[in-house]
């Protein structure tokens, strides 16, 4: 029996997206996922995690913070307006404009669902009240030097925590006006110290991270620093706490997902030990019940628990078909992000190389959702979020 011929296809240079955000919705069991090119991913957890569909990106769209309330999801990004999105047709509701346009760079729901706190360039913390049909503008707090990088709601409801460049703030939401502000200490006289990540416990202990690498914990109501921990040698990115209140998750530009755990003698946070499941900087920390969330550079998300030891590891890759072969032609579809190439392949013994045949891409610079050719080679088809293209191919 003859052995068959193998095609070694090495021209499809697909690329991976970043991981950017995560935010879980614990109404749905329901996780999402912005990547770099700002589409987003929405994951079904209840059971083991699949994914269940893609709202994808378009030209003017961009994706810096998404985050659920009861079922409904928000994003907003660079151009200063916050969309909710219909997770059955896949398309924006609406979107609403904050303040001056600028972008935004954080946003949270109150533990109430009631409340949608944004944080912009521009130093403002701005307030929306959820309804029914849509977001209302119900307060802007005073502005501050500097963008506000992250924020917290304490889960009472009555603070704000932020983090910007030098400096946190503790806000209140009645007045709208600082009630606390701990200045961070430089590493550099000439580099000021930058906090990437917060939060807050209900005992109002503040955690952040930032530029020096170093994961620190405040008491809130005094600006004290109760302990400080530089296990990471550059910028913790991210950090979750979980449920409980009991178990703190940070990471950054240093792979390494550093847990610390609340002492129930001295009320003291310690660390308690590290895991390296990603290869790249991690940007972005969950918990999705039980589990801790994570993704980052190296674009996988994955999955992970303790004890006993549980990593699920998803590939960027792994979720649909990026190529699918017309084997009467012969030649193959490759499907990217915003364009589709076509390649006649090669034969054995490389008497004939592979060729490029043809590349489609839809004028608007659309993304691509699903591509497929037919299996004679003569038809193609390619849809995007706004319309689906038929081509008869003359090769």
């Amino acid at each position: 029996m003859n052995s068959p011929s193998v095609h070694r296809i090495n021209f499809f240079e697909p690329i991976p997206q970043r991981i950017r955000c995560l935010s879980f919705d614990k109404f749905s069991s329901h996780l999402a996922v912005s990547r770099s090119d700002s589409s987003i991913e929405i994951w079904d957890t209840k059971e083991n995690p699949y994914l269940e569909k893609i709202i994808p990106a378009t030209s003017t769209t961009s994706v810096e913070t998404v985050t659920w309330c009861n079922g409904r999801l928000f994003s907003a990004g660079l151009y200063g307006s916050i969309t909710e999105h219909d997770l059955e047709t896949l398309v924006p509701k609406y979107q609403l404009s904050v303040t001056s346009g600028c972008p935004i760079w954080c946003m949270k729901f109150d533990y109430d669902g009631k409340c949608l706190a944004v944080g912009n360039e521009d130093g403002h913390v701005v307030l929306h009240q959820l309804l029914a049909e849509g977001l209302e503008f119900y307060k802007k707090c005073e502005k501050q030097e500097g963008s506000i990088l992250c924020l917290d709601w304490h889960k009472a409801g009555q603070k704000i925590v932020t983090g910007s460049v030098k400096d946190i703030r503790v806000w209140n939401v009645e007045s709208g006006r600082v009630v606390n502000r701990i200045l961070l200490s430089k590493l550099d006289k000439k580099i000021p110290t930058i906090v990437w990540c917060i939060a807050v416990t209900s005992d109002m202990t503040i955690i952040s991270g930032d530029s020096r690498g170093k994961t620190s914990f405040w008491d809130g109501n005094t600006g004290a620093l109760l302990s400080e921990y530089g296990t990471q040698k550059n910028d913790i990115l991210s950090l979750v706490v979980n449920e409980s209140e009991d178990t703190i998750y940070a990471s950054g530009v240093d792979p390494t997902i550093t847990m610390y755990m609340k002492c129930n003698y001295n009320d003291l946070w310690m660390k308690s030990f590290c895991r390296v499941v990603h290869t790249h900087d991690v940007r972005a920390l969950h918990m999705a019940g039980e589990f801790l969330v994570s993704g980052g550079d190296d674009c996988n998300l994955v999955f992970t628990k303790y004890p006993p030891k549980t990593v699920i590891q998803f590939f960027p890759f792994c979720q649909k078909s990026h190529c699918i072969v017309a084997a009467a032609f012969p030649c193959i579809l490759l499907s990217y992000s915003n364009y589709v190439e076509v390649w006649s392949l090669g034969t054995a013994g490389n008497k004939h190389k592979p060729t490029n045949l043809l590349r489609l891409k839809p004028k608007k610079n659309e993304n691509i959702i699903s591509s497929s050719i037919s299996a004679n080679g003569k038809w193609l088809a390619y849809s995007s979020q706004f319309q689906i293209r038929l081509f008869c191919l003359k090769l």
